[in-house]
């Protein structure tokens, strides 16, 4: 199964005085590259708040810098192109649970996302109303792949693992894997969901799939998991609350970033 990530043309992305439009009972996923040449570089960084900036100056390695800036900076000029507000000027602020979140009254309608990196890889998933939660892993992430999966898979999880061919090991254990990370994500509760406490569907499916699992403090019962595909050597999910909704894969390409000047701020 190859998922189809769509590299949106340059004229289908609009002046920010005509936002992107994200139909309500839909989900767009973005996929980008976090190695990006130096003049994108400099444009996300310049959409980044002096506290921002900081927080990624803070980090001792280069390539960290470097990941930090295009995760924050992309997610910044994604959600300019939805609300219409400058990249710069998009307030970002932390739920309860300290899931990051698009502050109240910059959406016509209530604007959800959740974002994830690995490797060289970067996911960021969009919705109305709903929490959202997406997972991308690279395979070269875990050496140790039996000691983790017997601390977070259920039984059956770790019995399809430990049965599947070697040389599938890897791909076996990073589909369950992202498959749960994206459920805790869209939960928003972190380790108050043990990863063991609920079960992802084995089998990949490009249509949303029920996952059943009890979340503290949260009225929310239904929620559905649908696989990704975004690269050779990575496994990816997105998890969404409430109903089985389409979703509608993108890529984010250099030439976004080389729209004429007056598109950032």
């Amino acid at each position: 199964m190859v998922t189809a990530w769509r590299t949106v043309p340059e004229s289908s992305w609009p002046d920010y005085t005509e936002p992107l439009r994200l139909p309500d009972g839909e989900v767009h996923v973005w996929l980008a590259s976090l190695d990006q040449p130096d003049s994108v570089l400099g444009i996300l960084r310049q959409s980044l708040t002096a506290t921002e900036q900081a927080r990624v100056d803070r980090y001792v390695r280069a390539v960290s810098r470097q990941q930090a800036t295009v995760s924050r900076g992309v997610l910044r000029h994604l959600l300019s192109a939805y609300t219409g507000i400058p990249a710069g000027q998009v307030r970002l602020g932390e739920g309860p649970h300290q899931k990051p979140l698009l502050c109240d009254g910059q959406a016509a309608v209530p604007l959800m996302f959740n974002v994830s990196h690995s490797g060289a890889r970067l996911l960021i998933a969009v919705i109305c109303h709903r929490e959202i939660g997406v997972d991308i892993e690279s395979f070269s992430r875990f050496t140790d792949m039996a000691g983790v999966a017997k601390r977070s898979f259920s039984r059956r999880e770790f019995a399809i693992w430990a049965a599947a061919d070697p040389a599938d090991q890897a791909a076996v254990f990073f589909h369950f894997w992202s498959h749960k990370e994206s459920v805790i994500k869209a939960c928003g509760r972190g380790l108050l969901v043990p990863l063991d406490s609920f079960e992802t569907p084995a089998e990949p499916s490009d249509h949303p799939t029920p996952v059943y699992l009890s979340v503290p403090d949260s009225d929310e019962t239904n929620w559905f998991v649908r696989v990704l595909d975004p690269c050779p050597g990575y496994a990816a999910a997105v998890c969404m609350a409430g109903a089985a909704l389409p979703v509608t894969m993108y890529q984010v390409t250099a030439s976004f970033f080389e729209r004429p000047p007056r598109a950032f701020v």
